[in-house]
């Protein structure tokens, strides 16, 4: 089988560009929920946090450490501080799975308290997202953006879906 580069060292620079403007895009329309402190209104957490909560809770309640230091990029010493932080601030709870043999593996999901105030940052992104953002869309922007959207979304699930074959 004949190993082809598809990706030059250009385009490979040129798409970490474009993903890193779409989390800067995606940061810019969260800053719209974050006071002057830089705390989310009204369940003050942060930005990371809100974003670590949603890792969390896009593993079910069945993550370590480890899966959330890989997903997320983070350092497992900087992702231990971040997880303390959540754990005293009753956002999560950390616990030893049954088919856990390893003390060190623990477990972690989010606490009842945690899901509210993520479900509830959802739904402000989203109001804001819809009053503040595409309500100054007209039909063919709106569109546009949505096709963006989707077909990027299509794109990088079929990257990623390739590393995780790799895994199984």
């Amino acid at each position: 089988m004949e190993d082809i580069n598809l990706f030059t060292k250009e385009k490979q620079t040129n798409l970490y560009e474009l993903l890193r403007e779409v989390n800067r895009l995606k940061k810019s329309l969260v800053d719209g929920c974050f006071n002057q402190n830089g705390k989310l209104n009204k369940d003050s957490i942060t930005f990371s946090q809100f974003q670590m909560l949603q890792l969390i809770n896009y593993f079910d309640g069945n993550c370590i450490l480890k899966d959330i230091s890989e997903k997320s990029g983070i350092s497992k010493g900087a992702l231990s501080i971040m997880i303390t932080k959540l754990e005293l601030m009753n956002l999560i709870e950390k616990y030893l799975r049954k088919d856990q043999t390893d003390k060190r593996s623990i477990s972690i999901k989010l606490t009842e308290r945690g899901k509210r105030i993520l479900v509830n940052k959802e739904k402000e992104l989203s109001n804001i997202i819809e009053k503040e953002m595409l309500s100054n869309l007209d039909k063919e922007d709106y569109d546009f953006i949505s096709n963006v959207v989707v077909n990027t979304t299509k794109v990088l699930e079929k990257m990623t879906c390739k590393g995780d074959d790799k895994n199984e």
